[in-house]
């Protein structure tokens, strides 16, 4: 592998020396080795080649959960899990992997970023040809090359990724919600609040969706264990994840952990970086249809001047449907909705069809300007009790 031992001090001659050597990856190795006399003169390299294998793990001696999807495209996805915080053996994570593809034989290594529950989260960023839009490609979780053993059906991270297509008239389904934050809070489901979420996200995945959307506050805190745990890491990323992607639009409380958590990944078609959109916003194409999701925190001229940049673009307006997801909504009867007129105006020249909001915790759906508000802020807890505070006419539902 490149190193050297050090060189032990002149021995007698006949006399035998043991050395050792630790690989740090497997693979087919020739140690050599050479003597030199005290007048300096080598004896000739020898050497027999050795098969180091990485040592199998167990999948739950490494990880906590199995593997979710986030930021797939037509060419490109990310695989993320967290993991156990081993501090008996700290760089037991360094031969973790995602092998996929055909016979699972590409391997992207994965990198780590520690939570705020005291564990890791890993995730592996891997591109594959633009020829392969629309395909599925399976994969797993292994470690050195080798696959993870398990016991249990539940142990097994092998998954399959279906690559977007852009291809116009491409038909998909999508299942859509915001505001799962804190689960179902002061009703039947308080032994389990997160039943309810869990029970959205089964369904979606028993309804056969390409992939979901968020508008937003997906928790309302850093709470790990009673916010990101039972809400994210094991409804949101255990259930829908495992499967399909989703993408979020991130909303008012998301601030408190968003910005300083690895759970997410989001990037725009024509952001390389991936996942470095989140004081800003960015945009999608699946089919002919355009989705543009903008973060909480960007709703401002800038963001306004963008969107309308965007939208003026050939192959926006071309699109057959202009899809936009934000947290706060342009219109809302209870509570109070996004009155950015700058970003307003832009989504109604720019031919906006339809917006998906939450913030407000029920249902609500208005037709203004062009535009269907559609307001969907019931996955987790309702705000039943809450008055109109704006009123906008007979033709809004509120449900």
């Amino acid at each position: 592998d490149g190193t050297t031992t050090p060189v032990s001090k002149y021995l007698a001659s006949g006399t035998q020396q043991t050395f050792s050597h630790v690989y740090t990856a497997p693979g087919t190795y020739t140690p050599v080795c050479k003597a030199i006399s005290q007048n300096g003169i080598a004896g000739s390299m020898a050497g027999t080649p050795v098969m180091v294998v990485a040592k199998q793990f167990a999948v739950r001696d490494v990880l906590l959960t199995l593997p979710w999807q986030q930021n797939v495209y037509t060419n490109r996805f990310t695989i993320m899990c967290e993991g156990v915080k081993n501090t008996a053996d700290p760089d037991l994570w360094k031969g973790l992997e995602v092998q996929w593809g055909e016979n699972y034989a590409n391997c992207t290594k994965m990198t780590r970023v520690e939570s705020n529950g005291g564990t890791w989260i890993y995730k592996a960023h891997i591109t594959v040809d633009a020829s392969l839009a629309g395909q599925t490609i399976p994969y797993r979780l292994g470690y050195f090359g080798q696959p993870f053993t398990y016991e249990e059906a539940a142990d097994n991270t092998e998954g399959t990724v279906k690559l977007w297509n852009e291809t116009a008239g491409e038909s998909f389904k999508v299942g859509i919600w915001g505001d799962n934050q804190q689960g179902a809070r002061g009703y039947d489901w308080d032994s389990d609040k997160y039943a309810y979420v869990r029970a959205i996200f089964s369904h979606m995945v028993a309804q056969g969706v390409d992939f979901g959307i968020s508008s937003g506050d997906m928790a309302s805190s850093a709470d790990y264990n009673n916010q990101i745990k039972p809400g994210i890491l094991q409804a949101t990323d255990g259930i829908l994840g495992r499967t399909r992607p989703y993408y979020v639009a991130w909303g008012n409380h998301d601030i408190s952990y968003r910005n300083n958590q690895p759970y997410f990944e989001t990037g725009s078609i024509d952001d390389p970086a991936w996942g470095t959109s989140e004081d800003g916003a960015y945009y999608l194409y699946r089919g002919n249809v355009l989705f543009i999701f903008i973060h909480q925190s960007a709703y401002n001229a800038t963001t306004a001047t963008w969107l309308a940049n965007l939208l003026a673009t050939e192959r926006a307006q071309a699109a057959s449907f202009r899809v936009m997801i934000q947290h706060y909504p342009f219109w809302l009867e209870c509570w109070s909705g996004n009155n950015n007129t700058a970003l307003l105006e832009a989504a109604k020249a720019g031919g906006i069809d339809i917006v998906f909001s939450g913030h407000m915790h029920g249902y609500e759906r208005y037709l203004k300007d062009g535009i269907v508000q559609l307001t969907n802020g019931g996955a987790g807890y309702l705000d039943h009790v809450e008055s109109v505070t704006t009123y906008y006419g007979d033709d809004i539902f509120v449900g």
